[in-house]
Parts: C-alpha cells; sequence; structure tokens
C-alpha cells in the first residue's frame, strides 16, 4: 500500500511584482522527513480544524479551482494557507477585526486582532510523485505581500 496523499496549501508571496519581484521562501532544517535542506514557499497540510475556519475574501474563480477534483472546501485550503503563513513567518494574512475562537491553533492569530482573508490568486497544483516517505496535493496560491 502506498503512502497517503494530503491535502496541502502553499502560499508564494510575491513583492514588488512590477519592479523587482521578490518572493518569501524558507529553508527547511536538514533533518526534516519531507524535502531535508530544500528552500520551500510557506505551506504545509490541511487540517482538520481549517475546515472549521470563517475565511473571507475567497475570490469565486478561486474557489472554483480550489474545488477541482477536492473532497475539501476551498475555504479549508484557504485556511490552512493563512496558518502555514503564520505559523512559519508569524505573518498575517488577515483583516483588522475582532475575531473569537475556541480553536486551539488559531488562537494566536485571533489574539492579535485579526480574522482569516484569503487575498489569493489560483496559481498551480502539484501531487508529490510516488515512493516519497510523505506525499501531498498541494494547491499553490499566489498573494501580494501588500496583503501581509
Amino acid at each position: 500500500m502506498g503512502v497517503p496523499i494530503r491535502d496541502a496549501a502553499t502560499v508564494i508571496l510575491l513583492r514588488n511584482n512590477e519592479t523587482e519581484p521578490a518572493v518569501l521562501m524558507g529553508q527547511r532544517g536538514k533533518n526534516a522527513v519531507f524535502m531535508p535542506g530544500k528552500f520551500v514557499f510557506p505551506g504545509g497540510a490541511v487540517d482538520q480544524v481549517d475546515g472549521q475556519v470563517d475565511v473571507t475574501g475567497i475570490k469565486p474563480n478561486v474557489a472554483s479551482a480550489l474545488s477541482d477534483e477536492s473532497t475539501i472546501s476551498p475555504a479549508a485550503i484557504a485556511a490552512a494557507a493563512i496558518r502555514e503563513v503564520w505559523e512559519e513567518t508569524g505573518q498575517i494574512l488577515g483583516k483588522k477585526d475582532r475575531w473569537e475562537t475556541t480553536l486551539e491553533s488559531w488562537q494566536g492569530f485571533a489574539n492579535a486582532g485579526f480574522r482569516p482573508h484569503a487575498p489569493f490568486t489560483f496559481f498551480f497544483r502539484a501531487v508529490t510523485p510516488a515512493g516519497r516517505p510523505r506525499r501531498f496535493d498541494a494547491r499553490f496560491l499566489l498573494a501580494s505581500a501588500e496583503n501581509l
């Protein structure tokens, strides 16, 4: 039996698109099981609680692209993308607003005074090839760093 494929979301944060384009990436630890030592965009697996997050700002065309060949909601994928950026970088993709949640993994985000907001453009989808120790069905989402 093969390794199960997990839904995931990855964010490409773009700055200075018109003049000197730059993207935000991080380097994974050399002992990481998945892609050790590689430079990657912020992202990771969709957690079950991500489907309980009230995300605003998902454009209809993005929701449609995220729904393609997926059994989870576009909002859950967008929430995972926002959460992963927050966890990995401390940056917030949100709108200043009081937001109360009982979800432990979202407490820090809510306590910062923001509501999750998804200013994304769908970029592409990639599935980790067979034979890897972990596999993901990742949706890559593009956002301007001005939204942080």
